[in-house]
């Protein structure tokens, strides 16, 4: 992680507040009257600052996000302009809902709190017949930000220690994840109604509640984690930035072709660049996770670890193997790896590939 990474560990143990807290204490000026382009110079310029108020300020860093991602709803994710291009996801102000759950798949998983807060999304702008991943279909839930606000609050109650949002590239439902973020600064939460109670995937565990880790001074304290492969319009992510406290990137494929087959986007890999660049100089945590993939060692892998390794040195490179099934290969391939990128990259520590590699 960056040199921050002790904020996110604090977060998730709720000794310091999520960047939403954070944002809404940041003063700054806008009008509603302002172009697009002039609020996002605003919002750089305040991400660079980050001049906290002791005070609430009558115009805030939150407030200014929320008022791009709102401009945003509806624009395509990849240029965030009204587009034509059908195979084009859009951005979105409500949630296609997968699954929710505790889990223990992840690089940061914080001694002391239950795992992270799952919220899996239905994988916007995937091509579910070009994508190797048997979990994906189409979600059962389509719900509003207020009820991905209380479940993410009942996670947080039952000790988990982050938001973390998955499902192809979650950052195309900006529009709502800042709806959410809304309900959780304001306190404005409901119990989960009974339907949404079948999409959680650890109904049976029985993890307490606790209202102390909740709370951070009198606010209800959810750090936000995403995982994101970049594809998003570099506006999205900026915007996203002021509240997101950890980024995992996650990497599938590094070919322009292999992406094209899965998302029909062009030009990723330069959009990849731009969007890293942008999170690495705002100082976010930052993790990339690289799934090796059969067949794409040659064209993805190689290549995404000459550039990882070469232009972003300081960032902590985790390698999954879980879908290399045969074992030998997958040794060899491990191997391969470690010996010419050692020094830069480990092996993913994540629960669920430990234990699909050890049977």
């Amino acid at each position: 992680m960056t040199a921050n990474s002790s904020d996110f560990i604090k977060k998730a143990l709720n000794k310091m507040p999520a960047n939403y807290l954070l944002a809404s204490r940041i003063e700054t000026y806008f009008s509603k009257d302002e172009s697009t382009k002039e609020l996002r110079i605003k919002l750089v310029s305040a991400l660079k600052n980050k001049k906290i108020s002791e005070n609430p300020p009558g115009q805030s860093l939150l407030d200014l996000a929320t008022e791009i991602a709102e401009r945003m709803n509806g624009l395509c994710g990849y240029c965030a302009e009204i587009c034509k291009n059908p195979d084009h996801p859009k951005l979105m102000e409500n949630y296609s809902l997968f699954f929710y759950s505790h889990s223990w798949d992840s690089e940061v998983n914080v001694l002391g709190t239950n795992g992270s807060g799952v919220v899996y999304l239905d994988p916007v702008g995937v091509q579910p017949e070009k994508f190797d991943d048997p979990t994906i279909k189409p979600a059962e839930y389509h719900v509003n930000s207020k009820f991905v606000a209380s479940i993410s609050a009942l996670l947080r109650k039952e000790k988990a220690s982050a938001l973390m949002l998955k499902g192809g590239e979650p950052s195309f439902y900006a529009p709502a994840i800042f709806n959410s973020v809304k309900f959780l600064k304001d306190n404005n939460l409901f119990p989960i109604p009974q339907n949404l109670l079948s999409a959680r995937a650890d109904i049976l565990s029985n993890y307490q509640t606790d209202q102390s880790f909740l709370f951070y001074q009198n606010s209800i304290n959810v750090p936000i984690s995403i995982f994101s492969p970049l594809l998003a319009n570099s506006l999205i992510i900026e915007t996203l930035s002021t509240i997101i406290d950890l980024w995992n990137v996650q990497i599938d494929y590094f070919s322009d072709q292999c992406i094209y087959e899965i998302y029909k986007t062009e030009n990723y890999l330069d959009r990849f660049q731009a969007n890293l660049e942008k999170l690495s100089a705002i100082s976010h945590d930052v993790i990339i996770r690289h799934h090796v993939h059969p067949g794409h060692l040659e064209c993805c892998t190689i290549p995404a670890l000459d550039f990882l390794t070469s232009k972003f040195p300081q960032l902590p490179i985790k390698i999954d193997l879980r879908y290399i099934m045969n074992k030998k290969q997958r040794e060899e391939i491990k191997q391969m790896i470690l010996n010419s990128y050692g020094n830069h990259v480990n092996l993913s520590s994540s629960y669920v590939t430990e234990w699909l590699l050890n049977t």
